[in-house]
């Protein structure tokens, strides 16, 4: 959230023909994500220019980015495995939270669809290098992983699983490369579903959320 008055590193300065005002954001993440939206706020009318030491922060992290899709404007459906799954909305941005218990499987996990359960065409991600997940949880000892697929059932292709990230008792933002999902069958123009599982040891119990996933571009 934007926290006016907050010391902070991260900042942003807003500027209108008559005023100036900064404001500051809360964390890396959130700065991360505010600017992968192109500077936009909850200000109607206000422009953003990045102060000069957060521009030097934030090019250490996003590198250059030339194209950026939110996932959740291309999620079509949803499951939750090996725990009860939710979805709220928070101006304009859609958080899953599954609230997970599982003995010796090592798994459980969030689906996301995006082709409604292959009544439409699958998603062309093949453009994108990058994945960027905001994650908070899971519980400690357990592990934060993504993998994606094409098809379902028996025609179903699975993607490499990679790594996002371990516990976090606060919102985190991790980089995925995209290289790491790729094997010799999975195809990155026809994509089904991306799930995020939780492993990292047989058992395990909590809750896990995520929310502001993104795909970009960085060269």
């Amino acid at each position: 959230m934007l926290l006016p008055g907050v010391n902070s590193p991260y900042q942003f300065t807003t500027y209108l023909p008559e005023t100036t005002e900064t404001l500051y954001l809360a964390d890396k993440a959130e700065m991360i994500n505010t600017f992968l939206a192109g500077g936009k706020v909850s200000r109607p009318a206000y422009k953003l220019r990045l102060i000069p030491s957060a521009v030097k922060e934030i090019a250490k992290e996003t590198m250059l980015i030339r194209a950026s899709l939110k996932l959740q404007d291309a999620v079509t459906g949803t499951w939750g495995g090996k725990g009860t799954l939710t979805e709220e909305n928070t101006a304009g941005v859609r958080i899953w939270s599954l609230d997970y218990a599982f003995t010796d499987s090592w798994w459980a996990g969030v689906g996301l669809n995006l082709d409604n359960w292959a009544a439409a065409a699958p998603r062309d991600l093949s453009e994108y290098t990058t994945m960027l997940v905001t994650y908070e949880g899971p519980s400690e000892g357990n592990t934060l992983a993504v993998m994606m697929s094409s098809g379902a059932g028996k025609t179903e292709i699975k993607s490499e699983t990679a790594e996002v990230g371990g516990s976090s008792k606060g919102w985190r933002t991790a980089e995925v490369p995209l290289r790491n999902l790729k094997n010799v069958t999975f195809d990155l123009t026809k994509v089904s579903t991306v799930v995020f599982s939780v492993g990292g040891a047989p058992s395990g119990k909590g809750m896990l959320r995520v929310k502001d996933v993104r795909l970009v571009v960085k060269e």
